[in-house]
This record gives C-alpha cells, sequence and structure tokens, in this order.
C-alpha cells in the first residue's frame, strides 16, 4: 500500500472504516451495482485491513436509508485530507464501468457539497481518469496541497 493511504489510515478514528466503506457502497449501488463496481471494492477494504465486524458495519449502513450521507461523512468534512480521499476513492468507484449514470451523478455531487470539497477539485476527480494512474497522480497532487496548506498553518 501506498504511504499516503497508510499516513491516512492511521487518522481513522472509532468507526470511520465502516462509515468510509458505507459511503463507498452506496456509491456503488446509486444506480444497479455493476461487476466492476463490486470488484473495485474489494481492494479497498483490503488496503484499508477492514475487519469482518467493520465490514458488516458497512454493509448495514449502505443500505439503511435512515441514516443520511451528512451522517455517514461525520469526521470526513473538517478532515481535508480525509475527505479528499473519500470523494477520490468514491469517484473511481463511480467511474471504474466508464459510465456515470444521472443516479450516480447527483449522489457525488452531494458527496462533494457535504464534504466541502471545491468545485475545481471536483473536477480535476470526477473524471473517467479517475482509476488510471493519470487519476492517481492528479488526486496526489491535489493531495500535497491539503498537506501543505494544513502544515503551513
Amino acid at each position: 500500500m501506498d504511504p499516503v493511504r497508510v499516513a491516512l489510515l492511521e487518522q481513522f478514528k472509532d468507526n470511520e472504516k465502516a462509515r468510509f466503506l458505507a459511503v463507498l457502497m452506496r456509491m456503488a449501488r446509486a444506480d444497479d451495482i455493476s461487476a466492476k463496481e463490486r470488484d473495485h471494492l474489494q481492494p479497498i477494504a483490503e488496503w484499508m485491513q477492514a475487519d469482518e465486524n467493520e465490514l458488516a458495519q458497512a454493509i448495514q449502513l449502505a443500505h439503511d436509508d435512515s441514516v443520511s450521507l451528512e451522517e455517514l461523512v461525520i469526521g470526513f468534512q473538517h478532515h481535508a485530507d480525509k475527505g479528499l480521499l473519500l470523494y477520490r476513492e468514491s469517484c473511481a468507484v463511480i467511474w471504474v464501468d466508464t459510465v456515470k449514470t444521472p443516479d450516480e451523478e447527483v449522489l457525488l455531487a452531494e458527496l462533494g457539497r457535504v464534504l466541502g470539497i471545491s468545485e475545481e477539485y471536483r473536477q480535476v476527480l470526477d473524471s473517467p481518469l479517475s482509476c488510471s494512474p493519470e487519476g492517481e497522480r492528479r488526486f496526489l497532487t491535489l493531495l500535497g496541497g491539503t498537506y501543505s496548506s494544513q502544515t503551513e498553518g
């Protein structure tokens, strides 16, 4: 696993792994989960080192419509780099099958809004390139900017 994700993962608290995965599962099921979307979730759960309890909680949260997206992202919207990682991985889940449906577009826009991701960053990350090395490079470039702004202040 790359050092950026290791560093971010160390900052996760309480049930943030489960909520992170629940958001990705909601993205994948926004318009009938495709095999590619489902298969893209497996390696994310692996690099997050999610245990069985966290996976079970993520599945429950993803399918519990009484839990709002705002509730799922508590703790991510006030932590720029974790929020950016969540948005980037959500984009990758949506674009892995090379199609973004209208329902997925609405859900991704809502996620960007509740996380407080700027329109400029959303345009960079919300792209068919999300799952490519170029998409990863773009993400790391943006993340470097959030890290430097946090450490300079």
